[in-house]
């Protein structure tokens, strides 16, 4: 993969969720080659040990200098996860390639507090994801897809590296800018910078937004109230 990859002119590296079967202590010398090999940063998932000896699902950055360091999964999935320790969301955003990441690992894409948090401190999102619970069902795909909900709501890019589903890549508009299908060695996806605006849900976030349309529509009601009322009547001749 290496190999194939380090072809590709790139400016981050990214591979899915525990992309890597080893700890990060163990992970830090081999990804700072593969990093060197690539040319650019890599992003990874994997797994790492805390202080206390608990197991986390975390998302690693390494560089040809050999530094690497990483974020933890804070939202589990219940009981296939039961036996790691969610993180606390360490070390947000990660910075790589002049732009500020925000890393959602698996589902935490679909945790909206979460996600819009990430927005908020980061010029682009990238989610890691590991599908292999979901059997030969449709959820990988929508997972993938899920990204331009997330583009759609942030005015971020999102970039989607699975494990076992699509992978794919959206603009700050949810366009899709590339995408590559289960097995492929990846792609190449060249994303604008985002929007130099935030949007209404990042800003206020979804209660602020359901207090907007709620308020807009009793706006709107009593308009509709108040406006003048004509009344008219209509007949037809009668049969006889």
């Amino acid at each position: 993969l290496v190999g194939r990859a380090s072809t590709w002119a790139a400016d981050l590296h990214v591979w899915p969720e525990t992309a890597l079967g080893f700890v990060a202590e163990d992970a830090r010398a081999p990804l700072a080659v593969a990093s060197g090999a690539l040319g650019a940063p890599l992003l990874a998932g994997a797994y790492r040990t805390d202080a206390a000896g608990g197991w986390r699902n975390a998302a690693l950055l390494a560089s040809s200098t050999g530094t690497a360091w990483g974020v933890d999964k804070a939202h589990l999935v219940p009981r296939f996860e039961a036996w790691l320790t969610p993180g606390v969301g360490e070390r947000w955003p990660v910075l790589a390639a002049g732009w500020r990441w925000g890393v959602l690992v698996c589902w935490e894409s679909l945790h909206l507090a979460a996600a819009r948090a990430r927005s908020l401190e980061a010029d682009a999102l990238v989610v890691l994801v590991h599908d292999g619970w979901a059997g030969a069902t449709a959820t990988p795909w929508w997972h993938a897809r899920s990204g331009r909900l997330l583009a759609w709501a942030t005015g971020k890019p999102v970039v989607v590296a699975s494990h076992d589903g699509p992978s794919m890549a959206w603009s700050f508009g949810g366009r899709l800018v590339a995408d590559a299908p289960p097995g492929s060695p990846g792609f190449v996806a060249s994303l604008a910078s985002p929007l130099a605006w935030t949007t209404p849900y990042a800003r206020v976030g979804p209660r602020g937004v359901a207090a907007a349309v709620a308020l807009a529509w009793v706006v709107a009601a009593a308009a509709r109230a108040r406006r003048p009322r004509q009344g008219c009547g209509a007949s037809g001749p009668h049969a006889a």
